[in-house]
């Protein structure tokens, strides 16, 4: 402030309560504080201080969580600042235009802002802006889902932190990502441990600046949750008391109202989980009392409101909460703006819907229960994809229902297996010929979860002995098809509606009688009957289908494969009018453009997993994730064939995961998929390969021709990694 002039008494004033109005997390006040001072120093033509002023109005931004506004406050400085040779003031204001992009949900631009600014911190030697570019890194990691990564961030940033005197703010940064990934984890012990040390560096800082903030406040509250997790319930309630002592004073500033309500509700959340219903509903009560500005913290507030009444076994209190839940989340959806937005209204809706499914089963409405899990389903694939309709402010619960109940049964001759795992039970739908069996298995999620997870870690690994294989695949018979058995064929083709819990369900190799259920049945994946509904009709495959060959195999870095080699020179020979894309050369825009022209796309080359997205690796410098491909782009396409390792994985959601690329296919209408389910073998990818497009030429259906070739492999090889990698999803011919 070496260029305060007499008439700056004013600015100067506004400026330092609006720093104590940060500090205090008082954001809203603190804005209006910096702005004042901002238009003090600009009317005394004080340059430098009007600038401090306006980073203190994006300060304020980013505190209220007001993305739009920060990168606004942002534009009005950057040329200015970026015009100057104060290098320390451009690389901050690099880092916190990053942050204003991760507010305002645009995660792409993210990186930008930070590789800039780790670039002037590294030419000038900023330390402390280097760490706490680390810092931010390691917390998008950590919202990403990524922790592997989050922890590699923190660790690098926490060693350079310790080998110089750097301020606390940077420290507190690097271990709070820590700590959530830990409690994401259930790794409580080591969530508590990070937790305590997180609120000691800030007890630290707050003492420093002679207050308690809002931010230890929260952090006593999130130090409750972690410490009801290890059933320590004294512990729990005096850090209870030592938040809401802190949060008491301000529970009318918005930015505190908004963090707690959640907190409390995660509180809530474990309480309940911990069986203490009546506990959790003491919890809740100031929350269900004080106005929620958050549509998506008012569902999850009705969402555990109405999970509390279920457990009470008060089912009309639940279904009114989880009613009044979904009809908010529709209500919403204009205010939908960007992906982080979408993925938020995703997870909380979610459980809305579970719970409202299971309160209409344990009513006895079966089929409507059915109706409203296949609307669900398709809603959230539409959802997450920017498909929504804007003209929703003021529906209605009632008018929601008509629309649910609506939904049409399929009147088809091949039966449709929907599943959906609760905390308590798996409930089965099969659906044929417009009619509908529901079977419901007293199952515990976590068991049938594990027992899922077995036979698919032992069929993916050639390794294991096949007798565990064989093992795992007769657990899961009395848990998942037992129960529906006598509501099928004996044979035939079967479509499987799979829920997240079970995403990894290897279906084909449960066993009965030692064999199979694949040895009778043949299975076509689904991500819903509405989602079907939208998949485009099928045409005749032949050779003289219209073909792209994206050819990956010698480009993407790795070394080439002769049997990858042998699959390449098959289709280019078995399917006559195609198309060859060189991978060493072509362009994503080219790419975009054969896919429109085109009826079959084959992709022979390696997939890559990095951190949530799966890519096709074409060259080392071309990744194509699911959202590089476009669906105007795929508007001909009959048929993708990722023949690459994990090309069909996802950690979430299966076919409704819009990251998966199977998903950006069938989103786009594409009504026949094929992709692999782990890191495939080579030789048999190979064969099925050969085998498909051989079938192809002579005018076989695609999923008998894929069936037909898996068939022949398994009587060759027993073991499910050889001929279990791939499946087909979509509609069948």
């Amino acid at each position: 402030m070496n260029a305060l002039k007499p008439g700056d008494t004013a600015g100067l004033m506004a400026l330092q309560q609006a720093i104590q109005l940060n500090q205090k997390q008082h954001a809203s006040d603190a804005r209006d504080r910096a702005t004042e001072a901002a238009l003090f120093f600009r009317k005394s033509h004080n340059t430098p201080g009007e600038m401090r002023a306006r980073y203190e109005e994006i300060y304020a931004d980013q505190r209220s969580l007001n993305g739009q506004r920060c990168l606004d406050d942002v534009a009005l400085i950057e040329p200015r600042v970026r015009a100057t040779s104060y290098h320390d003031l451009f690389s901050r204001l690099l880092v916190d235009k990053a942050v204003c992009e991760k507010a305002a949900g645009r995660p792409g631009e993210i990186d930008t802002a930070l590789n800039e600014a780790q670039q002037v911190a590294e030419k000038f030697n900023f330390q402390v802006i280097n760490l706490r570019v680390l810092g931010i890194a390691s917390g998008l990691k950590k919202e990403a889902g990524a922790c592997p990564a989050a922890w590699a961030k923190s660790s690098r940033g926490l060693e350079v932190y310790w080998q110089g005197g750097y301020p606390l703010e940077r420290l507190f940064q690097l271990y709070q990502p820590l700590s959530e990934c830990s409690e994401k984890q259930q790794l409580w012990h080591t969530a508590d441990a990070l937790r305590t040390r997180a609120i000691q560096i800030r007890e630290a800082m707050d003492k420093r600046n002679g207050q308690h903030s809002i931010m230890l406040g929260i952090l006593y509250l999130d130090s409750a949750n972690i410490l009801i997790a290890l059933k320590r319930e004294p512990a729990a309630a005096k850090a209870l008391e030592s938040a809401l002592s802190i949060l008491k004073p301000d529970l009318e500033e918005p930015t505190t109202r908004k963090f707690r309500a959640g907190i409390m509700i995660r509180l809530a959340e474990l309480q309940l989980e911990n069986g203490n219903p009546d506990t959790a509903f003491r919890t809740l009560e100031p929350v269900l009392d004080s106005p929620i500005a958050d549509t998506v913290v008012s569902m999850w507030e009705n969402r555990l409101l109405g999970d509390i009444h279920r457990a009470k076994g008060d089912l009309a209190d639940s279904a009114e909460a989880y009613q009044k839940g979904i009809t908010l989340s529709e209500q919403s959806l204009s205010t939908l703006a960007t992906s982080r937005q979408r993925l938020d209204w995703i997870t909380t809706v979610d459980k809305l819907y579970r719970g409202l499914t299971e309160v209409w089963l344990k009513n006895k409405r079966s089929a409507d229960a059915w109706k409203l899990w296949e609307w669900y389903k398709s809603r959230s694939v539409q959802i997450s994809n920017g498909h929504q309709d804007h003209e929703t402010p003021g529906l209605t619960w009632e008018e929601m229902e008509r629309k649910i109940l609506q939904t049409p049964v399929p009147d088809e001759p091949m039966p449709r297996l929907s599943f959906a795992v609760f905390d308590d039970g798996v409930q089965t739908w099969v659906v044929r010929h417009k009619t509908i069996a529901a079977r419901w298995n007293d199952i515990h999620k976590a068991k049938v979860e594990q027992k899922t997870n077995a036979l698919f870690e032992r069929a993916s690994d050639p390794a294991s002995e096949l007798s565990d294989v064989w093992a795992a695949g007769e657990d899961l018979y009395s848990l998942l098809w037992e129960p529906v058995a006598g509501d099928l064929p004996g044979s035939g083709p079967v479509v499987i509606e799979l829920d997240s819990p079970i995403q990894h369900l290897l279906i084909e190799a449960i066993r009965v009688h030692k064999h199979y259920l694949f040895e009778k049945y043949q299975f076509i994946y689904s991500p819903g009957s509405l989602m079907d509904s939208g998949l485009r009709a099928t045409r005749k495959i032949d050779s003289r289908s219209p073909t792209f060959l994206l050819n990956a195999s010698t480009s993407s870095g790795e070394s080439p494969i002769p049997s990858q080699l042998r699959e390449v020179r098959t289709v280019s020979r078995q399917l006559a009018n195609i198309n060859v894309g060189d991978g060493a050369s072509i362009t994503l825009q080219q790419i975009r453009s054969n896919l429109q022209k085109n009826e079959i796309f084959f992709f022979a080359g390696h997939g890559l997993r990095d951190g949530d997205d799966l890519s096709l690796v074409v060259n080392p410098s071309l990744m194509v994730k699911a959202s590089d491909l476009m669906p105007e782009n795929m508007s001909r396409l009959q048929l993708a064939i990722l023949a690459a390792c994990s090309t069909g994985t996802s950690d979430e959601n299966g076919l409704m995961d819009t990251r998966s690329l199977d998903n950006s296919f069938l989103a786009a209408g594409v009504p026949r998929v094929i992709s692999s389910r782990w890191d495939v073998d080579s030789d048999s990818t190979a064969d099925l390969m050969e085998g498909i497009v051989t079938k192809l030429g002579q005018r076989a259906p695609v999923a008998q021709a894929m069936y037909s070739v898996q068939q022949d492999i398994l009587k060759k090889e027993q073991h499910p990694y050889y001929w279990a990698g791939f499946y087909f999803a979509g509609r069948a011919d």
